[in-house]
């Protein structure tokens, strides 16, 4: 698909961001509560605004078509229909609250005609396989509206430790035959939930359970008892026994036994901001063994902490290659993942409650080494944290996605262009030893490397002269944290000390899913100033999740992805004023 028009913003309001596609007002929701049937049946409305859209033409198998964005929304990815705009919304409700239905109150839309049609949803590609589009005649040959409703009720669900009702908006619908859009401009969403006491109070997050990315995403404060960096609440746990509730830890290293020394230093040192511990896998065998593997055997002690102790972890680090601490095998789509999600799904959902990333060494110095150099990289001043090198594979869409994520940033880094066709691979290493704080990159991958014409491999990785000015890496490809691979190329970064934290899928993963990946990390990142790289990673799965919770696509990606390094890394990337 090509790119034939420039983008132009439709009902946009004289003083927005030139990237804003839409504003919804109190995010949180502005709420009256009035009875219904009784006392205890209750009705929260909130007030939904839409203040534009993102417009553009683009050439696909030679037809013209308009593509709809909004942002801080996904799109519908039903294949062959229109693709067209859907954001979800969590609203919280009280812990005893039963939810009935949600109804579409005052609704006021505007129609639009458009000049060419609105693009379908492509067949299902991997990275690397051409993007083919079929529109189901059904839907175009219609003069019905699509989608039906202008909101929908997903699930009760629990973010955060927050209890929400999930709902999906459809704030572009479009008329086919007429080729006329109904966008929203106002409307009203009511929820009716039956409480079970007489109390009516909003649910409150587990203290515990609650930070991060899902602070930003439900728009609420944190609570006090979660540390942040400076807030004088560290301290190191000595976990005797795993299932004792009192036992306290935001930051938890699970590790073999034989690596627990090699932790020593690197938990001293975090626990002036977070209360530490390590479990080791002889503890959870002997408390949490059975028939079960070592995986699930891990997953139900974390399970236990997260319900029981009495602040229990936001961050699990994995410490040990898969052979050590053991990856869980997620079959999906045909697809044999590694999935280190397992460990951060404790609900069964798909929607990550805990940060977990993966330290990817198996002897005792070198697990030392590698926590050396985290410390070091957090006592490092990074004045070239403000700097990004960009990076993608020759080929339109993904340039056009890594041109958006420069759009996003522009006002806050100083960026470096370095795609397929426009810049040599020693240009991309000359950089990156120049210092940057982040690296992404957008396209093909290997479980060695990136595939594109410029694109480092783990051979290459000698060459970086980087030391002192360690990056984030967001390799937004296939394969590139295979981990099963003897010189994966996520691991090979942070063996090699070459990035504190290195992003990547473990399989094959599909183009346009990543497409929204990569932009939802970069919000994270610029908009919602999200600084260590765990949280950077569940924003972005939090945000593919809210938006489209059911797509198998998006669902495959989630599992796909994980996290190689330390997950509490900060780049200081803010430019002085």
């Amino acid at each position: 698909m090509e790119t034939s028009g420039k983008r132009r913003l439709r009902m946009g309001k004289k003083g927005q961001s030139t990237r804003s596609g839409k504003i919804l007002v109190e995010n949180r929701s502005v709420r009256t509560r009035s009875c219904l049937d009784s006392e205890a049946i209750k009705t929260l409305q909130i007030a939904y605004e839409f203040h534009g859209y993102w417009e553009e033409t683009l050439v696909c198998q030679g037809e013209k078509y308009c593509k709809i964005e909004i942002e801080g929304g996904g799109h519908l990815q039903t294949v062959g229909a229109p693709n067209l705009p859907q954001e979800g919304i969590y609203v919280n409700i009280p812990e005893n609250a039963k939810f009935l239905n949600l109804q579409v109150g005052e609704c006021h839309e505007k129609t639009i005609e458009v000049e060419y049609p609105i693009a379908p949803n492509p067949l299902p590609a991997l990275e690397g396989e051409e993007l083919l589009y079929r529109k189901d005649s059904t839907i175009y040959d219609s003069g019905s509206l699509f989608p039906a409703e202008v909101a929908v009720f997903s699930a009760v669900r629990r973010i955060g430790g927050v209890k929400v009702v999930h709902i999906l908006v459809n704030p572009v619908r479009y008329y086919p035959v007429q080729r006329q859009l109904q966008v929203v401009e106002t409307m009203i969403l009511k929820i009716t939930y039956e409480l079970s006491e007489e109390t009516d109070t909003i649910g409150e997050p587990r203290h515990h359970r609650f930070g991060g990315p899902a602070v930003d995403i439900l728009g609420m404060p944190e609570m006090d008892g979660v540390t942040t960096k400076g807030g004088g609440r560290g301290g190191r746990e000595d976990i005797r026994t795993l299932k004792n509730p009192a036992n306290c830890a935001e930051l938890l290293i699970v590790t073999k036994p034989d690596l627990r020394p090699a932790f020593d230093d690197f938990l001293e040192f975090k626990s002036r901001d977070f209360k530490v511990a390590l479990a080791d896998t002889g503890q959870i065998i002997s408390e949490f063994g059975g028939q079960s593997g070592m995986d699930e055997q891990i997953r139900e002690f974390l399970c236990y902490a997260a319900e029981n102790w009495r602040i229990s972890p936001r961050y699990i680090l994995l410490g040990g290659n898969i052979t050590d601490i053991p990856t869980h095998w997620e079959y999906f789509l045909g697809a044999r993942i590694s999935s280190d999600h397992f460990y951060a799904d404790l609900k069964g959902d798909l929607s990550p409650d805990v940060v977990v990333s993966r330290f990817p060494a198996s002897e005792p110095e070198e697990m030392k080494n590698m926590c050396d150099y985290f410390i070091r990289y957090a006592q490092t001043r990074k004045e070239w944290g403000k700097s990004v090198l960009l990076s993608s594979y020759n080929r339109e869409d993904y340039n056009e996605c890594t041109e958006e994520v420069a759009g996003i940033i522009a006002s806050d880094f100083q960026i470096y262009k370095c795609y397929d066709g426009q810049a040599t691979k020693e240009e991309i290493i000359e950089t990156i030893n120049q210092g940057v704080g982040f690296i992404n990159y957008r396209g093909h991958g290997l479980p060695t490397g990136w595939q594109a014409g410029n694109g480092l491999t783990s051979d290459d990785l000698v060459q970086l002269k980087n030391v002192d000015k360690i990056p984030q890496v967001l390799s937004i490809a296939c394969s590139n944290n295979a981990l099963e691979k003897e010189h994966c190329f996520g691991c090979e970064w942070i063996r090699q000390g070459k990035a504190v934290s290195f992003l990547g899928a473990a399989v094959p993963s599909y183009t346009v899913v990543n497409h929204e990946f990569d932009k939802w990390l970069w919000e994270g990142i610029a908009l919602k100033k999200l600084k260590r790289a765990g949280e950077i990673f569940n924003y972005g799965i939090q945000k593919l999740y809210m938006n489209n919770p059911e797509n198998d696509l998006v669902k495959h990606t989630i599992y796909a992805y994980l996290l190689v390094g330390d997950a509490t890394a900060e780049c200081d990337f803010y430019r002085s004023e």
